[in-house]
């Protein structure tokens, strides 16, 4: 391959140009043996850190944007949120047969999120919004839902398309498990990396 260095010559030449004049030394024009014990020559081996800057702006931005609901974590139906309709089941109006005294209504309105970065989570319910929960990276996090809409989801009163929406999806990695949802329409962003 030409004009391409495999990584063990680059990694060696990294060592001779960078380290070793630390822990071996080098032998400067006057033929003297001559050891850098402050590492003046380490800083050119982190190049211009012109990625890591862009990461941890990226990073930070999207961090405080998730603590003040900017940006993709702004108002519903956004370009990078997931919404969806989310039922209960009701003991009372279900279409189900047969006896519900046996029947366990498994609807939940919690989420367990997962998200990529450490960011603000909260799950909006009819343009109502739980309060922000902090979370870490790839550490899942459960959002409970707001009480009023859970005492619906046990049965006391009829849920029926109860619109839901997770901003900043762009950063999510897992919703859990949604079975207990029981969603009739969904709406992926197209950022989207679930």
């Amino acid at each position: 391959m030409k004009g391409v260095r495999p990584l063990c010559i680059h990694n060696a030449d990294e060592y001779y140009k960078y380290l070793a004049p630390m822990t071996v030394g080098y032998w400067n024009t006057s033929g003297d043996l001559v050891k850098d014990n402050k590492g003046e020559y380490l800083y050119a081996c982190q190049g211009t850190r012109e990625s890591y800057r862009r990461s941890l702006l990226k990073n930070r931005l999207n961090y405080i944007d998730s603590y003040w609901k900017a940006g993709p974590y702004s108002a519903e139906k956004s370009l990078s949120s997931y919404w969806m309709r989310i039922n209960g089941n009701d003991a009372i109006n279900t279409s189900d047969s047969g006896d519900m005294d046996n029947i366990d209504l498994d609807a939940s309105p919690n989420f367990s999120i997962t998200p990529y970065l450490n960011q603000y989570l909260t799950v909006g319910y009819d343009k109502i919004y739980t309060p922000q929960e902090k979370s870490y990276a790839s550490i899942p996090k459960t959002i409970p839902a707001i009480n009023s809409l859970t005492t619906k989801f046990n049965g006391t009163d009829t849920i029926s398309e109860s619109l839901v929406y997770i901003p900043g999806t762009t950063f999510i990695k897992s919703l859990g498990d949604l079975s207990n949802k029981y969603i009739s329409e969904w709406h992926f962003s197209s950022e989207s990396d679930i």
